[in-house]
């Protein structure tokens, strides 16, 4: 059945699946609706989730003259809840070139993806919405929302070179090698490990090496301090995915460890985020004060799981 919803026809717009020839059409949706060009190797890398789920999970409106309107998409995620695995997706891409909005698309897009997903035996979507994308997966969409996630933002006094590599494209390959080196002084090559939300009746996304292979492409990578391996990327921020979850680890002393390579290597703000009253954030309480960040939501696509025995940390972000 999915395959008669790859092409759907309305009075104004027709639509498609996304198919890896399409990707150029999200390249030029993205530059009018965010003024930025992703390029076509950012959709190639997103959707190269065949070891652990269907792929091109979306669709493309275009208007009646063929101008690529608007995409929504997700992503399958592999999640496991007391030694079960399951397969979700992730709420990714939500884009409108600006000579389309206001139609309704985003709707129309969201309600055939979701049911795409249920057919390709996905049982439920996540994700992460802002403060203007909450209400229309609320009051139209449907979702559940149960809370926000915490956020803890640590402020460092030093040279901010990693935003000035972001902001200017000639520094960005200069600070490349000198983050490395900084690294390389004050870390080792972290390991792959287990999501740190997981504990018995609490699940999360199941990771392998696939897995991490495949979140590489934006730029995330492993680390190991104080014997604890840490999973980061830096992007004029440091943004802390995941920390590993051991006993006895002093995890204040941990995260002194990494205020001290953010300041060696001109990072100066440190983020986590995650869902409360997860393993992290309990360890984080004892002495940081978080704030809320984005709502955590989800739709139910089949009540076979219980999205709320969930739990979820920045590594899990789509972004991230």
């Amino acid at each position: 059945m999915a395959e008669q919803m790859d092409v759907v026809n309305s009075d104004t717009y027709y639509f498609k699946r996304l198919d890896p020839e399409l990707y150029s059409d999200l390249v030029y949706i993205s530059k009018s609706a965010f003024n930025i060009d992703p390029g076509i190797e950012y959709y190639v890398h997103k959707n190269q989730t065949e070891s652990f789920g269907p792929t091109n999970l979306g669709f493309i409106a275009y208007s009646s003259s063929g101008e690529p309107a608007a995409f929504y998409g997700v992503y399958s995620q592999p999640m496991i809840l007391d030694g079960v695995e399951i397969l979700a997706a992730q709420s990714g891409d939500t884009m409108t070139h600006k000579n389309h909005t206001g139609k309704g698309l985003f709707i129309k897009l969201a309600k055939m993806t979701f049911q795409l997903a249920k057919e390709m035996g996905v049982n439920f979507v996540f994700g992460f919405p802002n403060n203007n994308s909450y209400p229309g997966f609320i009051k139209k969409l449907e979702w559940n929302c149960p809370y926000k996630l915490h956020e803890y933002k640590l402020k460092i006094s030093t040279l901010p070179l990693c935003k000035l590599a972001k902001k200017v494209n000639l520094f960005s390959p200069v600070y490349t090698i000198y983050r490395k080196f900084v690294f390389s002084l004050l870390s080792k090559k972290g390991d792959l490990f287990d999501s740190s939300v997981i504990e018995k009746g609490v699940g999360g996304v199941n990771r392998s090496s696939k897995y991490f292979n495949y979140k590489t492409f934006n730029g995330a990578f492993l680390i190991k301090v104080e014997a604890c391996s840490v999973w980061l990327k830096t992007d004029g921020f440091m943004f802390i995915g995941d920390l590993q979850r051991k006993e006895n680890m002093n995890y204040s002393n941990l995260i002194s460890k990494l205020k001290n390579i953010c300041f060696w290597s001109g990072i100066d703000t440190l983020i986590f985020q995650t869902s409360p009253n997860s393993f992290l954030d309990v360890q984080l309480t004892e002495f940081l004060t978080p704030t809320e960040a984005f709502y955590m939501g989800y739709l139910n696509l089949n009540n076979k799981y219980r999205p709320e025995d969930f739990k979820f940390v920045f590594a899990d972000v789509d972004t991230f």
